[in-house]
């Protein structure tokens, strides 16, 4: 998906079933009390989201907004849950990490 600069890619508590990685471009991640977080296509870890991918969170707690013009992957829940359905060694492994 594209974004231009200023474009809201996620809203605080909005449905949350799907996580993204920055593949182009920085988005702000914003807090609840104005913190806020940069993230690029050349940061060590380029994705937000996480918890709602693996069903911890169904809503939104954070805005994500495109700083610059910027390209986002999905990966949306309903694909895991298959992928963990056919793969058994991945829901393990994904537990393991969500436990961390």
């Amino acid at each position: 998906l594209h974004f231009k600069q200023g474009d809201v890619i996620v809203q605080e508590d909005d449905s949350a079933d799907w996580a993204g990685i920055v593949s182009k471009g920085t988005v702000i991640i914003e807090r609840r009390g104005g913190e806020k977080d940069e993230l690029s296509d050349i940061s060590e870890n380029p994705y937000f989201g996480v918890y709602s991918l693996i069903g911890v969170a169904n809503t939104r707690d954070r805005t994500v907004r495109a700083k610059t013009p910027a390209q986002i992957l999905r990966f949306w829940r309903s694909r895991l849950l298959k992928i963990i359905g056919d793969y058994p060694e991945a829901k393990a492994a994904l537990s393991f990490t969500a436990k961390k």
